[in-house]
């Protein structure tokens, strides 16, 4: 293989594998925000509030995590030694595989939250948040954190 054809070829891996990995952290960030009524995670973070921008950057790390190994394979299978067809059938179910990881990750983060809910009936999480009360920001962004690290290698 050439140079130029090497060259194209990483630029046309790095290329899609950022657009796959941005479009599955904003995705999961909706998400996030969807499962949590009560509190506008953007106006907070606006607003200089810590105990959000905490929590939200764990979420991101925590996607990051679960998905990771679903981008480098969808990265590995781009190559121009495959028939066009293989190429773009093994592309398909990669982004499949990414989508799968993506969805595991956003259940997980919100099964965390609601098994930290339980375990803290007595304080509300989201209330505390928009107090900007960074001790229970903490709490969360590390059980998040935790589990999607096991979920990461698990997922393998």
């Amino acid at each position: 293989m050439s140079f130029a054809t090497e060259t194209t070829v990483l630029i046309v891996q790095v290329a899609a594998s950022a657009a796959l990995s941005v479009a599955s952290i904003y995705a999961g960030v909706k998400a996030f925000d969807w499962f949590t009524k009560g509190i506008e995670e953007l106006k907070e973070i606006k607003k200089g509030n810590v105990a959000v921008g905490i929590v939200l950057g764990a979420i991101v790390i925590a996607i990051s995590l679960m998905i990771a190994g679903g981008i480098a394979r969808f990265a590995a299978g781009l190559s121009v030694d495959a028939p066009i067809a293989d190429l773009l059938w093994g592309a398909f179910w990669n982004i499949l595989l990414v989508v799968f990881r993506l969805v595991v990750a956003i259940l997980t983060i919100f099964i965390s939250f609601a098994v930290l809910d339980t375990l803290t009936a007595d304080i509300d999480e989201v209330k505390e948040l928009k107090r900007g009360n960074v001790a229970i920001a903490l709490v969360i962004a590390a059980v998040v954190l935790a589990v999607s690290m096991l979920m990461a290698s698990a997922l393998g």
